[in-house]
């Protein structure tokens, strides 16, 4: 069975000795490189690749994001990085008898996490079903609005005239002396055209407002770390960032449609997302995955 590469696999390693001991940032140096041209080409936080240069283990995130890290530092130098990763490994060793606890790996999914993509459709689901529910009965009652406006004005305009005393020869004379005006009935068009158009017009622009509305749209994103926080963020489908929040530091970002977030240290950082805060993710050092919104 093939073994994953994001492992650390101790049982070939052999204790290096003080003397051969890995120096990256001796290494790094001698070749004139900084670290932020490494973070260029490795696509890793300048500030994770100083951590693992002065081998502050305790800085770094999840095992499974540092072993990946260390062997791609080491890579962009040109150097066997099983060293120190054989340093990590005992870290990790020490810190799982200290707490008692198992090092690295991710925690087991909730219920809600293992059926995210399920829930997601059921919930976009509904929605798309009462949308169409609401839209048929608003434009059944814009039709029905608009034939009974229709039917009032037809009833007033075709209405038969008022008898009079007048005797037929003398109400003849007068329709002759009296042309219809042509201003009057030309009024008259138009208005019936206006009480004909005007359901359409309405639901028209209510659409062109509503769909102005959906476009100026921003959501905005603001985190705020409170202890050492690793995160990895996507928003509007663009590549992820990644980087490394020293407490009291602050992130802030705009999106259209949606953010994809990794927080390494669920129980490190305070979110607030359109002016509301999310309130605790989790407890520290587990790793929380939001879609928002």
């Amino acid at each position: 069975m093939e073994k994953d590469d994001s492992s650390i696999n101790t049982e070939n390693m052999s204790a290096p000795s003080e003397e051969q001991k890995l120096d990256l940032k001796k290494i790094r140096e001698s070749k004139g490189l900084t670290l932020r041209e490494i973070s260029r080409i490795t696509r890793i936080s300048h500030t994770v690749l100083g951590v693992i240069e002065t081998e502050r283990f305790e800085s770094l995130p999840e095992p499974i994001y540092s072993t990946a890290f260390i062997k791609t530092y080491a890579e962009a130098l040109g150097v066997d990085g099983e060293e120190i990763l054989y340093r990590y490994s005992r870290y990790l060793k020490e810190q799982q008898k200290i707490s008692g606890k198992p090092s690295g790996g991710l925690k087991k999914k909730s219920w809600i996490k293992s059926n995210y993509s399920l829930l997601m459709w059921g919930i976009l689901t509904v929605a798309i079903v009462l949308f169409f529910v609401f839209y048929f009965f608003h434009q059944d009652y814009m039709e029905k609005r608009g034939a009974v406006k229709k039917q009032a004005v037809e009833e007033v305009y075709e209405s038969p005239p008022v008898e009079t005393s007048e005797a037929p020869e003398e109400k003849e004379s007068i329709e002759q002396a009296v042309p219809e005006s042509p201003i009057s009935s030309e009024v008259v068009k138009k208005e019936e055209a206006v009480v004909q158009q005007k359901p359409e017009n309405t639901v028209q622009e209510k659409t062109k407002i509503e769909k102005a509305v959906a476009d100026a749209k921003v959501y905005k994103l603001a985190i705020k770390a409170t202890e050492l926080t690793w995160l990895k963020v996507a928003q509007d489908g663009a590549s992820s960032l990644e980087i490394l929040l020293q407490p009291g530091e602050k992130f802030e970002r705009n999106a259209k449609e949606r953010f994809l977030i990794v927080v390494g240290n669920a129980g490190g950082v305070d979110i607030v997302f359109d002016g509301k805060s999310l309130g605790t993710l989790g407890a520290h050092g587990e790793v929380v995955y939001l879609n928002l919104p």
